[in-house]
């Protein structure tokens, strides 16, 4: 077999490797991640037998011939080499190599006058990463990332649910923040992100943690009956009032704390009474002709837009600047991917506790879960982690087993091609650091790309460009 550095058939006479070459060639063969070397032109130059094994690409498809052939064969479907070469700088991407998805990263090589003579490219294999991710996460979760639902005793770092992401670990640390007072907070995100978990997290940490803690859903009480429910009744207030009268949730929460959830349903007429409340810390049942002052801090919580409401005349401006002394936004679980394997670990401890199971996760599935679009957030992962484990066959829990999510989220499992996801991957990504930043050029340097880079694929994707800066 004809040695990789050395000079094609047809090249002339072989002479002898230097040694310096052969130490060379002998550090990239002995590399257990495949290495891939270009020249400045874009033509293969080496690489070691681990590419091979990982891609299943053999040499003489990439080496001395130009990387646009080999992407035009489909032999490749992007090249990290071009990007490092158009760029001038070190560049990671994605990409798939004859059916192979791969973490791609190219280096370029520089001469004494700063040109780029090769570029060093270092694959990895996914699957790998996976396995890592797996092996990091199918043990005890980290204290670091882990923060307790229920325990009175609450620290910080976070430690049980998952709060890995930067936009988690800051709701946390606002909320760690705030527990320390007794101003009322308001809790903003959809429905299942997590915002109950904040409340809990809260209420753990204040000085009234031994105190009552009444959780409310305001939008699960007709309105007929929410304001005997939260202030309570006098005898023979209504018709089918207990004789006695009944204690409302607010006096129970009296010393404690009331967590008002979907704080957005509360109708108009029955939110000037709330306001009252809230300003002056006491309040009168239904049918009774006293005021009964309490102490108690209010959790207020909804997944509905309050700002909008308040245009709309749906909810009232000064109930709603009475509300969010305090604003908490909790986040959807797909602006945060790096908390979702650690959560699904988390979740599928409690069912093989609570059902006296052995189920784990298979590497591969952890990619269907970070690539799904999670519409119903956490619950959603919680509920569909319980039916997988419960249906399948295997202490394994397969991708096949999370089949269902392909149903209404991104068809990462069946029907197109690894190309189209990866290309999908790259769109979601794009998105969310254009949302996340406003400007190309922050949202460029958050993808470790240039702005000229970013505008090019948004003109490729055919992402509406005019909505952001480009500064």
């Amino acid at each position: 077999m004809r040695h990789s550095l050395e000079p094609k058939v047809g090249e002339g006479p072989k002479s002898p490797l230097p040694q310096q070459l052969q130490l060379l060639d002998s550090i990239i063969q002995s590399s257990y991640d495949g290495i891939f070397v270009a020249d400045a032109s874009g033509i293969g130059w080496t690489m070691n037998d681990a590419y091979t094994r990982i891609t299943g690409v053999p040499k003489h498809k990439l080496l001395h011939r130009n990387l646009k052939d080999a992407i035009e064969e489909g032999v490749i479907s992007d090249s990290v080499t071009y990007k490092v070469l158009d760029e001038k700088k070190a560049v990671t991407i994605v990409q798939s190599v004859n059916g192979v998805e791969v973490l791609a990263t190219g280096n370029p090589v520089k001469n004494e006058e700063g040109e780029i003579t090769h570029v060093v490219t270092n694959i990895r294999d996914l699957r790998d990463l996976n396995y890592l991710k797996f092996e990091l996460h199918s043990s005890n979760l980290s204290d670091e990332t882990r923060i307790p639902i229920t325990s009175r005793s609450i620290d910080l770092p976070p430690k049980g649910v998952v709060a890995k992401s930067r936009k988690m670990k800051e709701a946390f640390r606002v909320a760690e923040k705030a527990a320390r007072v007794d101003s009322t907070i308001l809790l903003t995100g959809e429905s299942g992100a997590g915002k109950e978990i904040i409340a809990n997290f809260i209420q753990g940490n204040s000085k009234r943690s031994k105190a009552e803690f009444v959780k409310v859903n305001c939008g699960a009480i007709p309105s007929t009956l929410l304001e005997a429910e939260l202030f309570g009744y006098e005898k023979g207030a209504f018709t089918g009032a207990v004789n006695s009268g009944r204690i409302g949730l607010f006096e129970k929460a009296n010393g404690g704390t009331i967590l008002l959830d979907e704080i957005g349903d509360i109708p108009l007429e029955l939110q000037v009474k709330l306001l009252r409340v809230l300003q002056e810390k006491e309040i009168r049942r239904v049918g009774g002709t006293y005021q009964i002052p309490l102490q108690f801090r209010v959790i207020a919580a909804t997944n509905r837009n309050l700002e909008e409401l308040v245009k709309e005349g749906g909810f009232r401006e000064d109930l709603y600047y009475r509300l969010s002394v305090i604003p908490i936004h909790v986040p959807p679980l797909r602006e945060r991917r790096e908390d979702i394997t650690p959560i699904a670990f988390y979740y599928l401890q409690k069912l093989n506790e609570s059902y006296d199971m052995a189920k784990t996760l298979h590497p591969d599935s952890l990619a269907v879960l970070e690539h799904y679009k999670w519409p119903g957030n956490i619950r959603e992962l919680e509920n569909v982690l319980e039916r997988a484990a419960v249906i399948s066959d295997a202490d394994v829990i397969l991708p096949e087993d999370l089949s269902i999510l392909s149903k209404e989220g991104p068809s990462i499992i069946h029907g197109e091609s690894l190309k189209a996801k990866v290309q999908q991957l790259e769109i979601d990504l794009i998105r969310e650091a254009l949302n996340d930043h406003k400007t190309t050029r922050k949202a460029a340097k958050a993808l470790g790309i240039s702005q000229s880079s970013l505008v090019k694929k948004m003109k490729k994707y055919e992402l509406a460009d005019q909505e952001y800066i480009h500064e």
